[in-house]
């Protein structure tokens, strides 16, 4: 007879964290799976291209 080298805690746990696992697989494949996005490949383009926006901190009144 052999004996499991996980506690029962530890058994319990994985089964746990198995059944999260099911569960938000389930959940990608109903919800997010069927939703497609269409990407427009000038205007990706155009936003990796453009130059990075300065952020002004003048007038800020955080000080350090």
């Amino acid at each position: 007879m052999s004996r499991s080298h996980l506690s029962p805690l530890a058994r319990h746990l994985w089964w746990i964290v198995l059944a999260k696992l099911c569960v938000l697989c389930a959940l990608w494949w109903v919800f997010i799976r069927p939703e497609r996005v269409s990407v427009d490949d000038a205007h990706m383009a155009g936003r990796l291209a453009a130059p990075p926006v300065a952020v002004s901190t003048k007038g800020s009144t955080h000080e350090h």
